[in-house]
């Protein structure tokens, strides 16, 4: 069995960690409703800030702004049914 070409390394734990605290750190650009140009080319420079900032950070695997902008919103959404499962159980 071959593994595919396209087959990323995932996440590991501390490149998670470092991702949620630089997303934090642009929150107001990156969380922003809006949808218009100029936040979305500002949304843009968030993200390839934040690539910079994490390929020098991580030390590991070099992730690219979609790669980022990716695992970011999956983990965003994991949190979102997690909360809501755990209020359904409440």
């Amino acid at each position: 069995m071959e593994i595919s070409c396209n087959k990323q390394i995932n996440f590991s734990k501390d490149e998670e960690q470092l991702l949620v605290a630089l997303v934090e750190k642009y929150k107001s650009i990156i969380e922003n409703r809006k949808s218009n140009a100029t936040t979305w080319k500002d949304k843009e420079k968030a993200w390839q800030v934040t690539e910079k900032e994490f390929n020098s950070n991580s030390g590991q695997n070099a992730r690219n702004c979609k790669q980022l902008k990716e695992k970011y919103l999956n983990m965003k959404k994991r949190t979102k049914q997690r909360f809501s499962n755990e209020k359904k159980i409440q």
